[in-house]
């Protein structure tokens, strides 16, 4: 499948990302899909502050991605297809602001590197939970890469991006991913999955000037 094809947003290359995830995998493309960028060594630290932390929104607070509480479907390993998300798996997502308050340890972190990393949010996603597959772009705006800092990576935890395919995330590294391609993640463990999202630089130069159009 072209790449092209994967970077528009249709239901039928969602439908099928982790069905021909064998087929459409390959290591080598690791420039097109998630670039290595670092391994924050006291990512322990930054961890125990989500752990501790209890007043995780269902949505996210930016306005691109704004009433992001979960998605309606997930991927069941077990039939192989899309299946409805049971009641007892509502709220499988959250997020948080990272303030000195809650998270001076990533706070001091994101501080230091705001050269690099812009408009941070953490991410929780519980034990069973599934971002669909996605990518960050609209009609009106693409955001073509977005850092993803892993604070923990469970076992039975599966982050995929095409056309990389599985990224060997550990506990701590930073990847540069390719928003505008279908990415998704899978926690199939028995605890929550933590990250952070930072934006890019020219992410917020694009940002505002849209922002500046519309208004």
């Amino acid at each position: 499948m072209a790449l092209k094809d994967w970077q528009t947003n249709s239901e039928y290359y969602r439908d099928i990302f982790w069905k021909t995830i064998d087929e459409w995998a390959d290591p080598s493309k690791a420039d097109e899909g998630a670039v290595f960028i670092e391994n924050v060594p006291n990512h322990e630290e930054m961890l125990a502050e989500c752990q501790r932390y209890t007043s995780w929104n269902p949505e996210s607070a930016f306005p691109l991605v704004s009433g992001r509480k979960r998605h309606e479907r997930y991927w069941d390993t077990t039939s192989n297809k899309y299946e409805q998300i049971p009641e007892d798996r509502v709220g499988t997502r959250g997020f948080a602001i990272p303030t000195k308050e809650d998270f001076p340890t990533i706070y001091e972190f994101l501080k230091r590197n705001e050269h690099q990393y812009f408009r941070p949010e953490i991410s929780r996603l519980d034990a069973g939970g599934h971002i669909f597959p996605h990518t960050h772009s609209s009609p009106k705006f693409v955001e073509e890469w977005i850092y993803n800092m892993c604070l923990n990576f469970p076992d039975k935890c599966k982050f995929a991006v095409y056309p990389l395919g599985i990224i060997p995330f550990q506990a701590g590294d930073v990847y540069k991913l390719r928003g505008r391609n279908y990415h998704s993640v899978i926690n199939e463990s028995d605890e929550p999955r933590y990250h952070i999202m930072m934006r890019t630089k020219e992410y917020i130069r694009d940002y505002e000037k849209l922002f500046n159009e519309q208004f």
